[in-house]
């Protein structure tokens, strides 16, 4: 018996040698190759930075560590966190999970004052097969956000994007909990939204952001949304085409339930917005046409859109802005 204990304890140690091995030449391995795939990135017009770098986790993750400022650049857009790590699990090899340091800030052209994003949490994580990119999620926590005056928060955002089952395009899924907006006097109520989309894109273009949509667009195959506000649920559905210069065309199916609780939250909203506010919500009891969800009485109409001018039937509703 103590032989037997002895030949397996031999053997233990042999192969904690070989794994200790085996994963330091993979760290090795994986750091030259964050090198190639940042040179590559650059060459393509992409700067990314990842000032003191570090791989540890050992003996069974590989963890990337950038610990001091990240910045990275591209088609004049920036972007800059204070430090992120992306972790690799051995019994998950195809899957980065990532961890970003609040806050998350962003210039662009089309940004009059930068974007600060700050969380709680923020996490990122992403599978790999062997054609590429299979699905990313992204959980923010505690999320608030400053743009000049305008500030938004939410309680929780989770994004899913992933190709579609014909894996011609992407299917990209968001919700958004506890969702507020801010400015000056106006506060508009804590809503949830959900979102779903199939977009003519591939899974890495969606993700790339926008600075490939300033040069080809976005279309929106078909798209649904669902937001619950103040006592007023409103469902949208349709195909929808952004521009490169971010104008939105289609049109969208609208059914809205609680007409009553978004007149009252409309009433209390400040001057500029009440006006038009009130000018749909009529539009909408008097043209929309009269529907049922989940038991209770609701008006259906569509929106047309051209080129970011809204309308219902022969009403004006003015222009939606570009969205980038």
């Amino acid at each position: 018996m103590r032989r037997i204990l002895t030949v397996l304890a031999i053997i233990a140690v042999i192969l904690a040698g070989l794994w200790s091995a085996g994963w330091y030449a993979l760290a090795t391995y994986a750091d030259r190759q964050v090198d190639a795939f940042l040179t590559e990135q650059a060459r393509r017009g992409v700067v990314m930075s990842c000032p003191g770098r570090h791989i540890g986790g050992f003996p069974f993750r590989l963890r990337l560590s950038c610990s001091q400022p990240v910045e990275f650049t591209s088609a004049g857009t920036e972007a800059a966190t204070p430090a992120l790590a992306a972790t690799v699990r051995a019994e998950r090899p195809q899957q980065v999970e990532t961890e970003l340091a609040s806050p998350l800030t962003i210039k662009a052209p089309y940004l009059a004052e930068p974007l600060k994003l700050e969380f709680a949490d923020a996490k990122m994580t992403t599978g790999f097969g062997g054609d590429g990119l299979k699905r990313a999620t992204v959980d923010v926590m505690g999320g608030r956000t400053v743009q000049g005056a305008v500030t938004a928060g939410l309680d929780r955002g989770q994004a899913l994007v992933k190709p579609t089952e014909a894996e011609d395009g992407t299917s990209v899924q968001v919700a958004l909990r506890g969702f507020t907006i801010t400015k000056d006097d106006l506060a508009l109520p804590a809503s949830d939204l959900a979102l779903a989309a199939d977009v003519a894109a591939s899974p890495e273009a969606v993700l790339s952001g926008l600075p490939g949509l300033r040069q080809s667009g976005l279309e929106l195959r078909q798209m649904s949304a669902e937001l619950k506000t103040g006592g007023a649920r409103v469902l949208a559905s349709g195909p929808l085409r952004i521009g490169p210069d971010g104008l939105v065309s289609g049109q969208l199916d609208v059914t809205i339930t609680g007409i009553e609780a978004l007149s009252r939250s409309i009433k209390e909203m400040p001057d500029g917005i009440r006006e038009p506010g009130q000018l749909v919500l009529a539009a909408i009891s008097g043209i929309g046409v009269p529907a049922e969800v989940d038991g209770l009485p609701a008006r259906r109409l569509t929106i047309s859109l051209d080129r970011g001018a809204a309308r219902i039937a022969f009403i004006n509703l003015g222009r939606v802005p570009p969205l980038f």
